[in-house]
């Protein structure tokens, strides 16, 4: 018979080659000394080269055929035997959240994402727990999944700048908060809202700091008003802040409906 062709490789794990079997006839050698019927080679080791050969083999109707030319191919490792980590906690910002995935091979070799693996992810946008789908990719095959939790952070837990004495005006005082946690400045609308309450008369002003985003709750800083004539109350200030507006309207309304 022709010698045949180089081998085909269909697929290859960490300790298994298989070749793409053409004919009944066909026998399989990775050292083209030894040689077997089955077109998977088992046993192998891990990130190994090896060489793969094929030829007819010998029957009652055709001697045996000369060995083909080579093909080289390299056993890969399986992600599973290999050092993966990923970032445990990232705080909530209502977009999708990517951690950091590292991974290293038992020799120590670190992956590069694109080239050895790929990263997908599932509920990384809610807070509550996330999960990293990572797979083998080239060198490198398998699946594995690991999980991130996405957290919120009370208001509470952050640093707020004491507000200085505000003159009174006759109008709402609204005075700009600074809040850090940590070393990190807040930002109003992205982390808080700032709402105000008995602002125009004092004597002491309540600001209501909620926390949005990766911050949850509510804390309460006060100023005091310089100046401000005593007022035992307000006409039409119905909900008693001082500030006579469509929310005492509604309540009015409210109340009179029932």
């Amino acid at each position: 018979p022709v010698t045949p062709t180089a081998p085909t490789i269909q697929t290859v794990t960490d300790t298994t080659i298989t070749v793409v079997g053409e004919s009944l006839d066909m026998e399989y050698s990775l050292n083209g000394r030894t040689w077997q019927t089955s077109e998977t080679f088992t046993g192998l080791i891990p990130k190994t080269e090896y060489t793969v050969y094929r030829r007819y083999a010998l029957t009652d109707d055709h001697l045996q055929s000369e060995s083909s030319a080579p093909t080289i191919v390299t056993t890969c490792q399986s992600l599973g035997e290999c050092e993966v980590k990923v970032t445990s906690r990232l705080r909530f910002t209502g977009a999708a959240l990517k951690p950091t995935v590292t991974i290293k091979d038992p020799d120590g070799t670190d992956l590069t994402e694109g080239t050895d693996f790929t990263v997908t992810y599932q509920n990384n946008t809610a807070v509550g727990e996330a999960t990293v789908l990572v797979e083998g990719n080239g060198n490198y095959y398998g699946t594995l999944q690991k999980t991130f939790s996405i957290y919120q952070v009370a208001i509470e837990d952050g640093d707020v700048y004491e507000i200085p004495s505000q003159a009174y005006t006759g109008f709402p005082l609204t005075p700009s908060v600074k809040l850090t946690y940590g070393n990190e400045l807040l930002l109003e609308g992205k982390d808080y809202t700032v709402s105000y309450e008995k602002n125009v008369y004092g004597p002491k002003a309540s600001v209501i700091i909620s926390g949005i985003g990766g911050f949850y709750g509510k804390k309460i800083l006060l100023f005091a008003i310089d100046g401000a004539p005593e007022v035992d109350c307000i006409f039409g200030d119905v909900n008693d802040d001082q500030v006579v507006d469509m929310k005492d309207v509604l309540l009015l309304r409210k109340y009179l409906a029932s």
